[in-house]
């Protein structure tokens, strides 16, 4: 795990807290942690902006409120990807995924989530950058961290935080050589790995490769012969599609609201070929909802779906 400056990442401030809950007392509003779905509001009158949400996550770390800053956060991510300077909110999603978390499973659970929001802000090279470098936090070894530090090292697309990486791949270089030195191994017979994997093993290579590609040149149609194995169904169903090439696929389950049901929108990477989703059905009212695809060129199929006993 590399650990950044926290002169430069770490910006909370009692007159931040401050600031925070005199625009959320402004709203009337009542934001509440609600479960790993994320955040609601009490009053729905007056629904926070997008930049409330923002110094709400913020907020939430000051009072030591790690889970509420995480969901907020998360919501904030997935909501307002274009916002103004949204690539700041992914340092402290990290401080709060890995303060409400005691164990791995909450930093594997952060890099499945920021997989699936990379391509949400399309524009901003921050925003990727930002979010690969987290993403390099999130991994236990060393060496499995700087292996993607390296990648932002050796990516045009982050060369202006060039300088920045160097230092921080060079600082966790000291410091993986100094624990070595006092783990009290015998190294004469205990070598320091400092092999570092691929991005392959890392399972990343076709998701950055997709990313360094670009929205444009990776082509607007990948998907095809998307339809739904059972339909009306009343318990399980299935949605069926094709790609024409390699694509970061995200899918869920909407009803008529627009409100997700089903599935977190943890999209992965597909090669070409038939592939299927599955629709448990035995939790849903009877009506009608959408599945929905989407890729990172903007590609969005939907399928409607008949619950009926």
């Amino acid at each position: 795990m590399i650990i950044p400056s926290q002169v430069k990442r770490v910006v909370l401030s009692v007159a931040l807290l401050l600031i925070t809950l005199f625009v959320v007392s402004s709203s009337n509003a009542q934001p509440t942690a609600k479960g790993s779905k994320g955040i609601s509001v009490a009053d729905t009158q007056k629904v926070l902006t997008c930049g409330n949400w923002f110094w709400l996550g913020r907020a939430f770390q000051v009072t030591g409120q790690w889970k509420q800053s995480r969901d907020t956060l998360e919501y904030y991510i997935q909501h307002c990807a274009n916002d103004t300077g949204s690539f700041h909110a992914f340092w402290d999603l990290y401080v709060a995924a890995k303060n409400a978390s005691s164990d791995s499973t909450g930093m594997l659970k952060l890099r499945e989530f920021l997989k699936a929001v990379l391509y949400l802000n399309k524009w901003d090279q921050n925003y990727f950058c930002e979010c690969v470098w987290t993403i390099a936090q999130t991994y236990n070894t060393t060496n499995e961290g700087l292996a993607v530090m390296r990648y932002l090292i050796q990516s045009n697309r982050c060369s202006g935080n060039r300088d920045e990486y160097i230092g921080y791949y060079n600082d966790a270089r000291g410091l993986q050589a100094e624990n070595y030195l006092n783990s009290g191994l015998d190294t004469s017979k205990v070598h320091l790995d400092t092999t570092l994997p691929s991005l392959h093993a890392l399972g990343l290579d076709s998701l950055l490769n997709l990313a360094s590609v670009g929205a444009e040149s990776a082509g607007p149609h990948a998907i095809f012969n998307v339809h739904a194995s059972g339909n009306p169904f009343s318990v399980t169903t299935e949605v069926l599609f094709d790609l024409s090439n390699t694509a970061y696929v995200r899918f869920g389950v909407y009803d008529e609201l627009g409100r997700n049901v089903q599935g977190e929108e943890t999209g992965h990477v597909y090669d070409p070929g038939r592939h299927r989703f599955a629709v448990n059905g035995k939790s849903l009212a009877n009506g009608i909802y959408y599945a929905r695809l989407s890729t990172p060129t903007g590609e969005v199929l939907t399928v409607k779906l008949i619950k009926k006993e």
